[in-house]
């Protein structure tokens, strides 16, 4: 599946090129990022995964890489967060969400 590089500032820690992964239309924009096919292996869903308080992650049930849910109605997207083998420590301050290694 095709994705565009975007700088991005998701740890607060500054910004760094992630790859976003747009997600068909749907009626509503949950169910575009919800239990949607993983677009890296094309094999797993992507399932909902809101430990704690981290808004909108998701995890692929097959391949286990993590994205967070982005956009809006008109241009849903997933953002690539951790792969499996790259973990990040995740945490909220001020209703923003840090993740770091």
């Amino acid at each position: 599946m095709r994705f565009i590089l975007k700088k991005m500032n998701l740890d607060g820690t500054g910004w760094k090129t992630v790859r976003v992964f747009p997600m068909q239309i749907s009626l509503d924009y949950w169910s575009a990022v919800t239990d949607v096919v993983c677009p890296i292996c094309l094999d797993g869903i992507v399932v909902w995964y809101e430990n704690g308080f981290i808004f909108g992650y998701r995890i692929c049930n097959k391949c286990n890489n993590h994205f967070l849910a982005g956009g809006d109605l008109q241009f849903p997207y997933l953002i690539l967060v951790e792969t499996n083998h790259n973990y990040f420590r995740l945490s909220v301050k001020n209703n923003t969400c840090y993740m770091t290694k």
